[in-house]
């Protein structure tokens, strides 16, 4: 037990103190602007008609949302599944506040803030049977790009992490194309010398 302890401390000693604020902020208002959906139970045609299930699977592309939906409850059931997804989605912008190196408190409190209250997240929460399983689709592209981004090999991993989070939903390859942009843009605005208009443009 101590060992575990000993370990533990360890960890977390190695948690920048932005993460942690990143991560409760995500948690906290995540929760609060959610809590409607996870202490209620209002259904919409898919979550009547897939009361135990994951909807499109496989023929849809899907072909991974079954497995993702096993680790979570297996009915709709909003505080299981509804909170998990605003714990996931929390995570997913601990690495958001890597990939775009936010260093600010304020930052750090306002990006999860966006994130999990943004209306496409807000939207699947009314879907609560695959609300967990969908989050883990967002958590892996968003590591998919932290790999990409912070180790030499790390696009090989990527590239699986984001073939997987694709095949829970599809969508979520926006999430991950649009972080390599402002990559690219944050990659320009820091070129020192500054580069002119038609470097910038290229």
């Amino acid at each position: 037990m101590d060992i575990c302890l000993r370990y533990f401390e360890r960890l977390t000693k190695k948690i920048e103190r932005r993460h942690v604020i990143c991560f409760l902020s995500g948690l906290i208002i995540g929760m609060i602007t959610h809590l409607y959906m996870i202490t209620n139970k209002i259904t919409n045609w898919d979550d009547q008609l897939c009361p135990r299930g994951v909807g499109g699977g496989e023929y849809l592309g899907r072909w991974l949302l079954r497995h993702a939906n096993e680790w979570f409850a297996p009915w709709s059931v909003p505080a299981v599944n509804g909170t998990m997804a605003v714990v996931l989605l929390a995570a997913a912008a601990c690495f958001i506040l890597s990939v775009l190196e936010i260093r600010s408190t304020l930052g750090s409190i306002l990006l999860p803030a966006v994130f999990v209250t943004f209306p496409a997240v807000t939207s699947n929460m009314t879907f609560m049977y695959i609300a967990a399983s969908f989050s883990v689709a967002v958590l892996l592209c968003v590591i998919a790009v932290y790999l990409v981004r912070r180790t030499k090999w790390g696009w090989i991993a990527g590239v699986f992490l984001l073939m997987d989070g694709m095949a829970i939903y599809q969508a979520y390859f926006a999430i991950a194309a649009a972080l390599l942009v402002l990559c690219l843009i944050l990659d320009v605005l820091r070129l020192e010398p500054a580069p002119d208009a038609k470097e910038t443009a290229r």
